[in-house]
């Protein structure tokens, strides 16, 4: 999974039948946004070109794309603004690209719903997570919600955050082949800006009762078929990584690691993916000559295990 977020924010994810599935919100010239879905082989081309929302009025931001490693199906979750209201966060799951299942609303009506992402296991099930603040105080919980194929719920919404002092905001979810899933997330609830960590069964039940914390801002996670999590993040300008058991334990996984050699400038919005097998594939900007262009680096060769 992929993502080039404060600029399109297009989200790229590998389809189960090859190629790849791109969902963003291109310009239609009159500053209002749709969320274009697109299709791409493995030569590059566009096959299939469709939309994700089916209301076209006000805005529709934040898209995030997540397949089926199994099949064709694929889900996206954007923010829907009209007018003046609070933001909401809706799903629309697609059988293909050409057949569209269901468009829902993630959560009840009140309140302020923003920042989702989705993941997807072979069951076809829509992993959704976002920043919920449901009673309008102010404060921002993690949100956690499980759809079916036809937009049905699986697990209900419940909060990923065990731990709900501060804000929680800007999460990031991955997901197996068996539907086992991983939340990351920043929070500030000891005082000091960290990110959490907690790992969930595929029905959502958390497997820890409660938050494994890590340094930094900007979370990226992944989690591969032994339901071992692997979390990317930005700190003092530079990109970390650390793998973690699904307990929250570190024994056997990817020490904490700086995973560029090159320490000047800035190195920021990491984007990672984990293979079924532990392979560590991740991407961040660099500007390390301070001329404010950014070049794209991508990374491979690290692998969630110390054996």
């Amino acid at each position: 999974m992929t993502r080039l977020h404060r600029r399109t924010f297009l989200l790229g994810g590998a389809a189960g039948v090859g190629g790849a599935l791109l969902a963003g919100r291109p310009a239609r010239g009159n500053g209002f946004y749709n969320i274009a879905v697109r299709t791409v082989n493995t030569t590059g081309t566009v096959t299939v070109s469709a939309t994700a929302n089916a209301n076209s009025d006000g805005q529709q931001r934040n898209a995030h794309v997540a397949a089926d490693p199994d099949g064709p199906g694929f889900a996206v979750v954007f923010e829907d603004q009209q007018g003046t209201a609070a933001p909401t966060v809706r799903v629309s799951g697609f059988n293909s690209a050409t057949s569209k299942a269901y468009e829902v609303q993630a959560h009840g009506t009140g309140g302020t719903h923003k920042q989702p992402d989705v993941a997807m296991g072979a069951a076809g099930n829509a992993i959704v997570v976002w920043d919920e603040d449901a009673d309008a105080n102010g404060y921002f919980n993690i949100a956690r919600k499980i759809l079916t194929p036809t937009g049905g719920v699986k697990a209900a919404q419940a909060s990923a955050n065990a731990s709900g002092g501060g804000q929680q905001l800007h999460p990031s979810v991955a997901a197996n082949f068996n539907g086992d899933f991983a939340v990351a997330w920043e929070t500030d609830h000891t005082g000091t800006p960290q990110i959490g960590v907690r790992s969930f069964t595929p029905l959502g039940a958390p497997r820890t009762p409660a938050d494994t914390l890590v340094p930094g801002t900007d979370p990226q996670i992944g989690i591969d078929d032994q339901t071992s999590v692997a979390v990317n993040w930005t700190e003092a300008n530079d990109i970390y990584a650390q793998g973690r058991n699904p307990d929250g334990t570190t024994t056997g996984r990817l020490p904490r690691l700086r995973v560029h050699t090159t320490t000047t400038g800035r190195q920021d919005e990491p984007a990672m993916t984990v293979d079924p097998w532990g392979l560590i594939t991740l991407t961040y900007t660099d500007d390390n000559d301070g001329n404010t262009f950014d070049q794209i680096h991508l990374g491979t060769g690290l692998t969630n295990t110390v054996w």
